[in-house]
């Protein structure tokens, strides 16, 4: 009985990795500009959590913002990427960095 459980769950959590391992290499496909992660940094500022579809509203602001635009970015893929860069993740964690540094001397120089 507890080696047929057994089985049943590695078959479970072999199920579970396959398909979070397909959804890695589609949303790699896509990768996010630089120009798109700041857009995204802005839009989470901007749109506070409590706004009504906040995801839906801050991936259409990325779709209107970009520079990019053959690539449309849904709510799922934007809630996803800034979870990623939320994480503890030293490497995104440098980068969100690097785009607020960027953004804020951008800011400075259109205030000049």
């Amino acid at each position: 009985m507890n080696e047929r459980l057994e089985a049943e769950r590695a078959q479970v959590t072999e199920q579970t990795r396959s398909s979070g391992s397909s959804d890695k290499n589609k949303s790699s496909a896509r990768e996010w500009s630089h120009d798109e992660l700041q857009l995204l940094i802005k839009a989470v500022n901007l749109f506070p959590a409590g706004t009504a579809q906040r995801w839906e509203v801050v991936a259409e602001f990325i779709n209107q913002h970009s520079r990019t635009q053959n690539i449309k970015r849904n709510a799922k893929e934007t809630l996803a990427k800034a979870k990623d860069m939320q994480s503890g993740n030293f490497a995104m964690s440098s980068l969100k960095e690097e785009v607020n540094k960027m953004a804020y001397e951008n800011l400075q120089k259109k205030q000049r």
